[in-house]
């Protein structure tokens, strides 16, 4: 449409011409383009070959990339290999809204600071920003970019039965609106800001992660040219644990380590934040849209080395030390490393204390948040004693009644007793076993040996029950 609109040739590029930096400057010289629409992988190829071979496009360019996230580092590149007089568009759009939504006339290289927008609406399009109940956030809060206006789709061809749950009705406005999967937010100048896709959200160790946020807080590193993050399934040193796997594309000559990342991101990010393995590449596997494919990316493997080893100096020491071992299964880790660098986790927080309890040892799940690694529980334990005690007194003293003991009292039931809860338990044991278990339970935990008596407010008759009674039959 573009071209017809403005009198121009369209020039189709096949496959294996866009993936080929050589070829497809070939092209744009030889056809005379002068309107180009990339991804931005494929323009990163054609402009790091440009600059490598030394060749200029023979006239202004305008130049619109969109379909994928843009950093600045790639935006000023793209600016100082074009001629002069050239524009460059950062464009978004779907087939489902009819391609181009939002557009931003890119400034010139020295004015670009943070991430590169995707712009404004164009006529006729509607935008918002919804949270999970598609409810509009305020500007600087992220949620689903969701477009309207006549531009939306009217669903799929030759499908049958209700649309997609991707298609609603527009709650704001007449019309449709089309849910796009991506997360985004308005900046206070009212400019879109893309922040990836809200299924590129993952779980890892009970915290949710935006892989998307890693990606650009690593590309603000000056050696760096082109990140991505995913959830890597399984450490490649034989642990069962899902690990975030960093894929570096580095700018220039000069070697990166994990660790030289690692101080990078250490004040940006939280620990679970940041990747355990990473995995050097000079290019990225490209699909047949020219996009990253995630699926060819090779298995990381160059791992953060966080883990000191140091020796236990005291038996104290030697005991904590044993636990940590124990539960993070694995030998190496020493008494000046930290527990959630060496794999730890809010589950394994809970195992160490369950642990250290059986061998006497006493902490609680925020003492080891507070003091991470061995050297430092002992320290912190002794200058706080916490003493050990596994055996249950019989309790003393008055104790305030649940409400649902007091509703009950309070409307008088008839019944001798009272169950709020009953569990039916299908085993083969001996009914003496089941009688032994449920006494145990009972003598274990001070509220199942608390009677009330007396009366309550002094309307109720007098009364002396046990409030919670155990049964096997």
């Amino acid at each position: 449409m573009r071209a017809l609109c403005f009198g121009g040739t369209l020039i189709v590029c096949s496959r294996e011409y866009l993936l080929d930096p050589a070829k497809l400057a070939d092209v744009i010289s030889n056809e005379g383009i002068t309107f180009a629409e990339f991804v931005p992988s494929v323009l990163r190829e054609l402009c790091a070959y440009m600059q490598h071979e030394n060749r200029a496009f023979p006239k202004p360019l305008v130049v619109a990339c969109g379909s994928d996230a843009w950093s600045v580092r790639e935006v000023q590149d793209v600016l100082a290999c074009l001629p002069a007089g050239s524009r460059v568009f950062n464009s978004y759009g779907l087939t489902e809204t009819t391609i181009d939504s939002v557009l931003y006339p890119v400034p010139e290289s020295s004015m670009l600071t943070g991430a590169v927008p995707i712009g404004r609406p164009l006529t006729n399009t509607l935008v918002y920003i919804l949270d999970d109940h598609q409810r509009l956030v305020p500007p600087g809060t992220r949620g689903e970019l969701c477009i309207g206006g006549p531009g939306v789709s009217a669903g799929y061809l030759a499908t049958s039965g209700s649309k997609p749950s991707s298609f609603m009705a527009n709650p704001f406005a007449a019309g449709m609106l089309y849910r796009t999967g991506d997360s985004a937010r308005f900046r206070m100048d009212g400019e879109l800001e893309l922040l990836g896709r809200l299924d590129r959200q993952v779980k890892l160790h009970g915290n949710r992660v935006e892989l998307g946020e890693i990606e650009r807080v690593l590309e603000g590193h000056p050696g760096i040219y082109k990140a991505v993050v995913t959830l890597q399934r399984g450490d490649p040193e034989a642990s069962d644990r899902p690990v975030l796997a960093a894929y570096v594309q580095i700018d220039g000559d000069t070697p990166i380590t994990p660790e030289e990342l690692e101080l990078f991101l250490a004040p940006k990010l939280i620990r679970i934040m940041r990747p355990t393995v990473y995995e050097f590449l000079e290019h990225f596997p490209l699909n047949g849209n020219g996009k990253i494919d995630l699926k060819r990316l090779p298995v990381a493997r160059q791992r953060v080395s966080r883990i000191l080893g140091a020796p236990p100096r005291n038996d104290e020491e030697r005991a904590w030390l044993t636990v940590f071992q124990q539960v993070l299964g694995t030998a190496t880790v020493g008494t000046t490393d930290n527990f959630f660098d060496a794999g730890g986790d809010s589950l394994s927080v809970i195992r160490v204390v369950a642990l250290a309890r059986q061998r006497g040892l006493s902490i609680t799940p925020l003492d080891l948040y507070t003091a991470p690694s061995v050297q430092e529980l002992v320290h912190l334990c002794s200058q706080v004693s916490i003493p050990v005690n596994n055996k249950l007194t019989s309790p003393a003293g008055p104790l305030e009644l649940l409400p649902q003991q007091t509703n009950y009292i309070e409307r008088r039931f008839p019944q001798a007793h009272a169950a709020f809860l009953t569990v039916k338990v299908l085993t083969t044991a001996a009914p003496s076993t089941l009688r032994w278990c449920a006494v145990s339970l009972k003598s274990s935990h001070s509220v199942t040996m608390r009677c009330v008596s007396g009366t309550l407010g002094g309307t109720a008759p007098g009364y002396r029950k046990c409030v919670i009674s155990l049964w096997t039959m």
